[in-house]
């Protein structure tokens, strides 16, 4: 929520007005930093616009007109093929002996593993093949090539952009049965309970898309948070806390972070906290040498009492501003936590896996009628797009040292 303030400043939220006490960055009367009334608003009437034929990199995007007239749009909607399917390019058998064609259409768009498509879990283009899905995908090309929407697409193709612009469709999770006994196998040494995700789920859809997840390293540690979970994308595995380990949607939340590594997806992250050494927040450095100061400050106001049995009013005006200074600063750090937290929410890779667990229950049908940009709890512009995991800061998601890239736009959050 926006916080207004006398001077007429309009400050995105909580953490940027509290910068504004300790951080220059923030000065109210910098017309770049402060968010005004009718900027709000015209964000709000972005956030309103469809991000899903482009994948909402351009905040500034309009749709095209709509070359097709309006039976063909009512057509469309119904599900009928109104665009003749383009000419076959190619006959392909899957690895399964399954015939069906590549188009020349799939031929000139350039589908390739760098075009990803992903209900319940966001599969992409390693898993076309196996469909026989390349035609469905070229009809959606042509579909956006002439102005439909991102969710008609959808419901009429089953294929749809993610928040970096890459293809995917569904693979429906409602029918995977998850072992909920697993985490009572025997431990190691540890603690730790170890197994393969093909024994602790049977979802024969994931598996026929992305064989290599079956063999999947999972881990079930009693010393982690019950309901947290864990992705590590350098070792491949994924480590659960106890209620996580039974809770479908935590699992399939999970999965989805190795598949965006398999497909080049958006990436997730986590959120760093003020002192742990992960980025430096503004000023804590003016902060360190103002407090390097404040002993010898305090030292000399003993002193003074113990002459003069009592305090000068120059003593107390700077014990007051002492305290004000301490638990303002306080408050920026505690603000500089939550905007860390709220960045690592408006990661593209986080918001897909968080519609993955919305979805987990939805059947195919469901699924199919129900597009996902409809479930996503943020909209495309509102997320921060990041090829690879991240930590997540005040500042925004980290991509060097103290460099930080922000999601284009963070108001209305």
């Amino acid at each position: 929520m926006g916080i207004g303030t006398s001077k007429g400043a309009f400050y995105e939220d909580e953490f940027h007005y509290q910068s504004s006490v300790w951080d220059p960055k923030y000065d109210p009367n910098d017309d770049k930093m402060v968010v005004t009334p009718p900027q709000v608003e015209q964000n709000k009437q972005l956030e309103q616009q469809d991000y899903s034929v482009m994948g909402g990199i351009d905040v500034n995007y309009k749709a095209p007109v709509p070359q097709l007239d309006t039976q063909s749009m009512f057509e469309i909607k119904r599900g009928g093929p109104p665009i003749p399917e383009p000419e076959v390019y190619a006959n392909v058998k899957g690895p399964e002996g399954q015939n069906f064609q590549i188009t020349s259409e799939d031929r000139d768009k350039g589908i390739d593993v760098a075009m990803s498509f992903g209900t319940g879990t966001m599969a992409g283009v390693k898993s076309a093949l196996i469909k026989g899905k390349l035609a469905d995908l070229g009809h959606a090309q042509i579909l956006e090539s002439n102005g439909v929407a991102g969710k008609d697409i959808a419901t009429t193709t089953g294929f749809f952009r993610g928040a970096d612009g890459k293809w995917r469709h569904e693979i429906p999770d409602g029918p995977a049965k998850l072992d909920t006994t697993w985490i009572g196998k025997d431990p190691d040494a540890f603690g730790v309970v170890h197994d393969k995700l093909k024994n602790i789920i049977d979802h024969p859809e994931l598996f026929k898309h992305y064989p290599e997840l079956a063999d999947l390293h999972v881990k079930h540690d009693p010393k982690m948070h019950p309901t947290e979970a864990a992705y590590d994308s350098l070792s491949n595995d994924i480590t659960f806390g106890s209620s996580a380990a039974q809770d479908k949607g935590t699992v399939m939340h999970e999965v989805q972070h190795a598949i965006q590594e398999i497909e080049g997806f958006a990436k997730g992250g986590t959120f760093a906290k003020v002192g742990q050494g992960i980025y430096d927040l503004k000023l804590e450095g003016d902060f360190a040498k103002y407090m390097s100061g404040v002993e010898d400050r305090f030292r000399s106001i003993n002193e003074s009492y113990k002459t003069n049995k009592k305090l000068s009013e120059d003593d107390l005006n700077w014990i007051k501003n002492h305290d004000q200074t301490v638990r303002k600063y306080g408050e920026y750090r505690a603000e500089a936590d939550k905007e860390a937290r709220r960045n690592y929410l408006r990661l593209a890779g986080e918001t897909e896996a968080r519609n993955v667990y919305t979805r987990a229950e939805m059947t195919p049908k469901e699924a199919r009628s129900i597009p996902p940009h409809d479930t996503q709890d943020l909209q495309y512009n509102q997320q921060i797009v990041i090829d690879r995991p991240s930590w997540t800061t005040a500042y925004g998601a980290m991509i060097d040292d103290n460099k930080f890239l922000k999601a284009p736009d963070l108001s209305g959050f």
